[in-house]
């Protein structure tokens, strides 16, 4: 966990004092998680979990997705680290301080272009497709196709990129 927590502070270029201040406490009691002298109560962890926009089960090292929000679709979407990684250059933080991910800026599209529409349409065709090879399928499966969250990665966003163009 301590080095979640670090790795998360020093993604928003935050000190232990202006963390600390966000979250409401000393900015050695950061410290000291940081540097595994204390751990956080649950209480402590909602709080920097709701702050980093993360899950607690990733600021406890469980979890391997990041969340980031895309803006254009009020649409929150899973990264895994390594994906975040490589994607580093399209994330930002908007007005309201959440970790918002340009993937129109990636892909080179107009910046009103709501690309998670398209995403889900492709998901859901390839979903649909192997659900038309089985003998019977009920509305509930079509529908929890049709609502999973998408997972993205860079592999993913570079076949939308080759079949845009």
């Amino acid at each position: 966990m301590k080095n979640r927590i670090n790795e998360l502070r020093k993604e928003r270029k935050l000190t232990l004092r202006e963390l600390a201040g966000f979250i409401g406490i000393n900015y050695s009691t950061i410290a000291c998680y940081e540097t595994d002298k204390r751990e956080p109560n649950i209480e402590m962890l909602k709080k920097l979990a709701s702050f980093f926009e993360v899950s607690l089960d990733y600021l406890c090292g469980y979890d391997k997705y990041i969340y980031c929000l895309y803006e254009n679709a009020n649409y929150s979407l899973s990264l895994t680290n390594s994906n975040f990684v490589k994607l580093k250059d399209y994330i930002y933080y908007n007005q309201d301080n959440k970790r918002c991910i340009n993937i129109n800026k990636y892909l080179n599209l107009k910046d009103d272009t709501n690309i998670i529409e398209f995403m889900n349409e492709l998901y859901s065709f390839s979903q649909f497709d192997m659900l038309f090879n089985e003998k019977s399928v009920s509305i509930d499966k079509i529908n929890s196709i049709k609502n999973q969250d998408i997972i993205l990665s860079v592999e993913l966003l570079n076949k939308i990129k080759d079949l845009i163009k």
